[in-house]
């Protein structure tokens, strides 16, 4: 709720800038993007600092200046942009490596654990962060090979004591009550997810940008991101 009164503070004072129809303010908890025209980056910057001032005092909250960035729409064709946990633009496919490097380095930390606890742990709280970005990065279901091997090797190395050493991902992605494990294959169900992430933005995104589509002709293109 603090935070919502600085968002609202921001948008405010936006509009002091012009061009309503392209300034757009989103958040996702405190990580927060702005969208305005290249012309008004500096004094976008200025308002933020000013508003956060304000109100860090009795809100609690403060500006990471480490973490703020400018992005133009030139830098999505070179190295792209990377937030709220997805990436756009350029380097995808390395963006994916690393998060799946990263994603890797978790399912290791649960051979530490008891295997049942490891695989409540896997489908409940590890697994989901890879479907999150199953749906909000469009990639080629092959860059997602090396995040089914790795529950592929994790599953073998909890169900050889029992002899299971065949995985099937058709069968591990079934639902528990269908005879599966309840834990969707990267590789098989990519496409899907991305397909369905956009069509259920789509309305959203419709709502953010009907502005600019109903008079193209006076309204300026977005060039800046930060």
């Amino acid at each position: 709720m603090a935070y919502r009164v600085i968002l609202e503070q921001l948008d405010s004072k936006l509009r002091l800038l012009g061009s309503a129809d392209w300034r757009l303010v989103t958040a996702y908890l405190d990580d927060t993007h702005l969208v305005v025209d290249e012309g008004n980056v500096d004094s976008a910057l200025e308002i933020v600092r000013e508003v956060f001032s304000e109100f860090s005092g009795d809100s609690g909250l403060e500006l990471n200046d480490s973490k703020t960035r400018v992005v133009k729409p030139s830098d999505f064709g070179r190295t792209g942009y990377s937030g709220l946990g997805s990436h756009m633009g350029e380097g995808k496919e390395g963006f994916i490596e690393a998060k799946v490097d990263a994603w890797k380095g978790l399912l290791a930390k649960l051979q530490t654990v008891p295997n049942q606890d490891a695989f409540l742990l896997l489908r409940s709280c590890i697994l989901p962060k890879l479907n999150y970005m199953l749906r909000t990065v469009d990639v080629d279901s092959l860059c997602w090979q090396e995040a089914q091997n790795g529950v592929s090797e994790f599953l073998s190395k909890i169900t050889s004591p029992l002899g299971l050493n065949t995985y099937d991902p058709r069968l591990v992605s079934l639902p528990v009550r269908k005879g599966g494990l309840g834990l969707p294959s990267p590789t098989l169900v990519s496409e899907r997810a991305i397909a369905a992430s956009k069509a259920a933005s789509l309305e959203a995104v419709k709502s953010w940008l009907s502005p600019a589509m109903e008079a193209p002709q006076s309204v300026p293109r977005p060039s800046s991101t930060y």
